[in-house]
């Protein structure tokens, strides 16, 4: 696969040459997208020779996709992070406390990365093909999902599986496509309207449990 190390490092010198050489490859996407991107420069500014580069990563591709996997593994502990945050809270949270708990670092997250941005700009579909990068944002939304459980418990699975999915493509396309302060409130806006009608269309659901009364 184009996402995966030529050679796994197994010794901690190994492991950190790959991760100064993703930290340069990192600062460059930031400084010249994805277009401008040139393994020459990565091993220039990583201090290394084109050989140790190739020997991790066999292509450009394979190291874009690997500093994305990267990425993708951060957003995942951001989110499980919130999640367990939102475990704690004794009582079912607002939606305008599940963005604060739950969103809005993930949102800190994104804007902070902008070359995560421009990763899924500049390669689009690319990340997506590596299955390890799929099984990534997998988990992601599977971790939204058993977050929405405290806010709609009533939720079937199937649903919250798919507005969880919504909530993150919401967030990631609103980082992604503007960055304005205002275009930003606009999107949260929009996002805790959403969840204002989840909640109150599960509400006026009729128990699957419950009889009728007469």
């Amino acid at each position: 696969m184009a996402n995966r190390v030529v050679i796994k490092p197994k010794q901690e010198r190994s492991r950190m040459r790959v991760t100064t050489l993703l930290d340069a490859a990192e600062e460059l996407v930031e400084e010249l997208g994805v277009e401008g991107f040139a393994m020459s420069e990565v091993a220039r500014r990583a201090g290394a020779a084109h050989g140790s580069l190739y020997r991790y990563f066999a292509s450009r591709e394979a190291l874009l996709a690997a500093l994305h996997e990267r990425q993708l593994s951060q957003l995942e502990a951001a989110v499980v992070q919130a999640s367990q945050k939102l475990g704690l809270k004794q009582a079912a949270p607002t939606p305008a406390e599940f963005l604060d708990v739950f969103l809005d670092p993930l949102r800190d997250f994104l804007a902070r990365n902008r070359s995560y941005r421009l990763l899924r700009v500049g390669m689009p579909g690319a990340w997506q093909a590596a299955s390890s990068e799929a099984e990534l944002d997998a988990r992601v939304v599977d971790e939204l999902a058993r977050a929405l459980r405290t806010l709609v418990p009533g939720l079937e699975e199937s649903r919250r599986v798919l507005a969880a999915t919504l909530l993150l493509s919401l967030t990631d396309s609103t980082i992604i496509i503007e960055e304005r302060p205002e275009v930003q409130r606009e999107g949260r806006r929009v996002l805790e309207l959403y969840l204002e009608d989840l909640v109150s269309n599960v509400s006026c659901e009729p128990s699957r449990t419950g009889g009728t009364t007469s």
